[in-house]
């Protein structure tokens, strides 16, 4: 599939790997820094996600910093605001709170390092404590693992798989029908596809094809890979995947799935046009794989 790069992905960011076991001060001339604060992020009055300089007690006392990469000979930090007070973030520079589902403001490139930054921050927050033997891990390769003194138990981020599928039925001589999971809205829907984690000793496709029965009562094949994207709530891949289905009968599963239905792509087209649908949402994996279905087909 062409084009198919996600929001919250950006391949040019340079993460400079090899940078991250050397040891710094943060705090100079060529640093530039990401504020995080219990699932918010700071942006100054212009918008700006970045800011150059901070008060040097947050340096002192924060207990959470990631080193994330470069652009170009700036080095970028995520920096974790939680443990301190409103008072003492209020010191900082003029700055403004956003949510990272909320900021339409943002570049594909700035939420991409945003994704990561959080990401990365929430990680360190939940393995204070070795899951070994308990004891308090100590921070390695400037954020990006932890390690415990006391067992010598090394922890790196795990990320969540997760498929997401676009169920498609064959018609002879006409174009395709695409089953969508519907969220009613007040005056219409919001459609999306099927989505499911993938469990221990699962293939992407063993993880479509049982998601698939469970929440529609469908079975699916020819399942073939589309896209995937980085999905940062917190630290989850989305593996987009379109596959097939011999059947039009379904069943919703009446626990996460409440209603779905068949669109051809000239139905889903004109619903939207008329305002009955939304396509899921802005950004996400869903979106786009809907997206590029009806302008394959029309």
């Amino acid at each position: 599939m062409k084009n198919n790069i996600q929001y919250y992905s950006n391949s040019d960011f340079n993460r400079s790997v090899i940078s991250r076991d050397i040891t710094r001060s943060i705090q100079h001339t060529f640093s530039s820094f990401i504020l995080y604060n219990k699932g918010s992020f700071l942006h100054d009055a212009q918008q700006n996600i970045y800011f150059d300089t901070i008060p040097q007690e947050f340096i002192d006392q924060v207990e959470y910093t990631c080193f994330l990469g470069k652009i170009k000979t700036t080095e970028i930090y995520g920096i974790d605001l939680s443990a301190f007070s409103k008072d003492t973030i209020e010191k900082l520079p003029k700055h403004h709170t956003f949510r990272l589902k909320e900021a339409s403001f943002l570049s594909t490139e700035d939420a991409a390092l945003l994704a990561y930054t959080q990401g990365l921050l929430i990680w360190n927050q939940r393995h204070t404590y070795c899951g070994a033997c308990g004891s308090k891990t100590k921070r390695n390769q400037q954020g990006h693992s932890r390690k415990c003194p006391s067992c010598t138990n090394s922890i790196f981020p795990r990320i969540d798989p997760a498929v997401i599928v676009l169920i498609e039925y064959k018609r002879a001589h006409q174009t395709p029908l695409c089953l969508l999971n519907m969220h009613r809205l007040e005056g219409g829907y919001r459609c999306s596809l099927f989505s499911g984690f993938v469990e221990i000793g699962e293939s992407l496709e063993d993880a479509a094809i049982r998601e698939m029965q469970e929440e529609v009562d469908l079975k699916v094949h020819n399942i073939q890979y589309q896209a995937s994207q980085p999905w940062p709530f917190p630290a989850t891949i989305m593996i987009g995947l379109k596959a097939e289905s011999k059947s039009l009968d379904f069943t919703v599963d009446n626990d996460e799935i409440k209603e779905a239905r068949w669109f051809s792509p000239e139905e889903l087209q004109q619903m939207v046009q008329d305002k009955k649908i939304i396509i899921s949402k802005e950004g996400s994996i869903s979106k786009f794989l809907i997206e590029a279905w009806l302008k394959e087909h029309l």
